[in-house]
């Protein structure tokens, strides 16, 4: 039986880091585990389970597919943002192993609280994968324990990294430029 490979990929400044870091903490085995990339094959080890999780930025879910497809079951995550036109290609939003998020979905208000984010990550996750054990606790925790760090190192320049929560100094409402 394969294993199952969840891509959490979305343009920058879409809520990703908030979305992967929502999705570490709905499967409770990985909820102490530090965000892993495709970057980093070294650390795909730390996955003792059926399941994996990785972040990524790249968009190209035929590229996944051609290279991961064989070996995985393959589930993909994103988040998009409209009214910065950072989108997830429509060819791929039909697909029954991708999941699309807008922003404003996972991004925290007065109204959106975050029990009410995982609330919706988790509802959309069970819809299409039923199968899925998720703990929407364990997921809530780990977003607020990663928003206490946040506070921890918010002064801190942005290529100060956090490499377990994968959150930066000054990560949030940053422009929407690559140089920091």
């Amino acid at each position: 039986m394969k294993k199952t490979l969840i891509i959490q990929t979305s343009p920058m400044h879409t809520a990703s880091t908030l979305l992967v870091n929502a999705l570490y903490g709905l499967f409770p085995f990985l909820r102490d585990k530090r965000i892993v990339g495709f970057w980093e094959p070294e650390w795909w080890n730390e996955f003792n389970s059926d399941i994996i999780v990785l972040k990524s930025h790249n968009l190209d879910i035929d590229w996944f597919k051609k290279h991961f497809g064989l070996h995985y079951k393959l589930i993909f995550i994103c988040s998009e943002r409209k009214d910065k036109n950072l989108f997830i290609n429509e060819k791929y939003k039909d697909l029954e192993n991708v999941i699309c998020f807008d922003y404003f979905e996972l991004n925290e208000t007065k109204k959106n609280t975050l029990p009410n984010i995982v609330q919706i990550i988790q509802e959309k996750i069970k819809q299409k994968f039923p199968n899925l054990e998720l703990n929407s606790k364990t997921s809530l925790q780990r977003i607020l324990a990663m928003n206490e760090e946040y506070e921890q190192i918010k002064e801190k320049p942005f290529s100060f990294v956090n490499e377990f929560y994968h959150i930066h100094g000054s990560h949030r409402n940053r422009p929407n430029s690559l140089t920091q």
